[in-house]
């Protein structure tokens, strides 16, 4: 059986249950050997948050709260291979620079359901497609295998796209929630849709009371 790596990539900004479960859920369904978080630089997040009028944790400290979530899911593990970058870089490029990291492993890349339609417009989308896989979560009741068979793409392909379920209990748990919940801060909320660590880590800021 091939050694596999499974990639959640994401602001993080702040890390949520919810990504903890989904990374662990296709951690356990793909068999895989572990997880990886990949964080996005400086650059992309500071600019998707100016356009949410939000506020931007910096490199260090996602890092440092997807690095205690790490420490307490033996399974998971963290890689800042996007820091520094200008915000634009590709998920191929992502890949690429895991695969040398982690040589003779397949690489297996999460998204949500709703992103397969644009998949196909990606960045070098067909050495993308030759190298590396995809798990794909269920989202908004969206019909994954009639989507993959409705793009030409995507069904000549159909072999790299795995389902992959996760408890519909946090299906509405988003770090904009919780960005709304420490603006605001309501601690009672915010332990129900935060790990313990990045509660721990927003009262050491001071963020919440």
């Amino acid at each position: 059986m091939d050694k596999t790596i499974v990639v959640l990539g994401g602001s993080f900004n702040p890390p949520t249950k919810a990504h903890t479960a989904l990374l662990k859920s296709a951690v356990e369904q793909l068999d895989a050997s572990f997880g990886i978080f990949v964080p996005s630089s400086k650059a992309y997040v500071e600019r998707k948050m100016s356009k949410q009028k939000s506020f931007a944790y910096s490199e260090e400290q996602r890092l440092s709260m997807l690095e205690a979530i790490c420490k307490d899911n033996p399974t998971l593990r963290v890689d800042d291979c996007e820091y520094g970058d200008d915000g634009r870089g590709h998920t191929y490029d992502t890949l690429c620079k895991l695969q040398m990291k982690y040589p003779g492993y397949k690489l297996i890349f999460v998204i949500g359901a709703d992103k397969l339609t644009i998949v196909p417009r990606w960045h070098n989308h067909e050495t993308f497609f030759k190298n590396f896989e995809f798990a794909v979560t269920h989202r908004n009741d969206i019909d994954i295998d009639k989507t993959i068979s409705n793009d030409a793409t995507l069904a000549k392909y159909r072999s790299i796209f795995h389902e992959i379920n996760v408890d519909d209990s946090l299906s509405d748990v988003s770090s904009t929630i919780a960005r709304l919940y420490i603006t605001k801060r309501n601690k009672k909320v915010l332990t129900d849709i935060l790990e313990p660590s990045t509660m721990q880590f927003i009262l050491r800021e001071r963020q919440c009371h």
